[in-house]
């Protein structure tokens, strides 16, 4: 689903966000401090993609704008890894905050995803929107399962809760 050179710029993504949250509130910040930072294995189109990712996680039609002054630079399915890499930093984001396991299997033309939540708590619409994008962005369908602890015991309740998101 994600080329070996996305998955390498998602690596450092998530090493990013974990590492500077805090500076990630403005589009310029994210684009300075990723564009004069050294990335060891990143080209520097891989590297203003990363920034580009970083930046269409939160604020999309900026990201759009910057993408278009670097046209001569980026590929048109640059910009297809630009959200690619945002979406799955967001989900691995939410998964780390709410999700014990996530499992993703290959079902009859569609993924199903079991998610397997720490607690009860689960942002259903933020995991249904994120995985909206998901599905648009890789082009696939996707049915997704939330697994809750069920209240005073040890067993799992599981729900249905999507089976189609498009």
């Amino acid at each position: 689903m994600m080329k070996k050179e996305e998955y390498e710029i998602f690596i450092y993504a998530k090493k990013e966000t974990s590492k500077r949250s805090a500076d990630f509130s403005q589009a310029d910040v994210i684009f300075s401090l990723v564009m004069n930072d050294f990335f060891p294995r990143l080209s520097q189109e891989a590297q203003l993609i990363l920034a580009l990712s970083l930046i269409f996680r939160k604020k999309p039609k900026a990201a759009e704008k910057r993408s278009g002054l670097y046209d001569t630079l980026l590929h048109r399915q640059d910009r297809k890894s630009i959200q690619k890499i945002a979406v799955c930093v967001d989900l691995t984001e939410i998964f780390e905050k709410y999700a014990s396991h996530v499992d993703l299997t290959k079902g009859t033309g569609r993924l199903i995803m079991k998610i397997v939540a720490k607690t009860n708590y689960v942002p259903e619409r933020m995991v249904r929107d994120t995985l909206k994008i998901f599905e648009s962005v890789f082009d696939v369908g996707l049915t997704y399962i939330i697994c809750r602890p069920r209240k005073q015991t040890n067993q799992v309740s599981r729900i249905l809760v999507h089976d189609r998101l498009r």
